[in-house]
């Protein structure tokens, strides 16, 4: 019940399974990256923080409900449902992943992944890998 808090409890039936389980949830911070890097855009653009973030936080729990929603529905089906053939949508998924965005990604896990393992790859340092918890704020 570790994840409780902060989404679904998954069983796992390996160690295997929560270490990767444990690697995916260092996400979180990203999660939170991307959506203060398109705030943070918002506002240099001349948006408000505050409506920026009004705008923003409800469209990516939208999302995530989406995806919680259509459980059996491929990621990258849902990725190409939200994406408008020519759209702008369209256009920045691909701009994303031309300039690594994907790839980055994916290597950053490997090294979570690896730090659990015990086995850093030879190309990335070791980095200290912890599980989340989310921090209960004060009113």
């Amino acid at each position: 019940m570790l994840f409780a808090a902060i989404g679904t409890a998954v069983e796992c039936a390996t160690k295997e399974e929560y270490d990767l389980l444990a690697a995916a949830s260092s996400l979180m911070a990203t999660y939170f990256g991307i959506l203060d890097d398109a705030t943070q855009w918002l506002c240099a653009k001349g948006l408000s923080e505050p409506k920026a973030r009004a705008y923003l936080a409800p469209l990516f729990a939208e999302l995530t409900r989406s995806a919680v929603k259509e459980e059996s529905t491929n990621l990258g089906r849902l990725s190409q449902e939200f994406a408008t053939k020519g759209g702008l949508n369209e256009q920045v998924l691909s701009d994303f992943q031309k300039a690594g965005g994907s790839a980055a990604l994916v290597a950053a896990l490997d090294v979570c992944w690896n730090v659990f393992n015990g086995s850093p790859s030879a190309s990335q340092p070791r980095r200290s890998c912890r599980i989340s918890r989310r921090r209960s704020r004060e009113p």
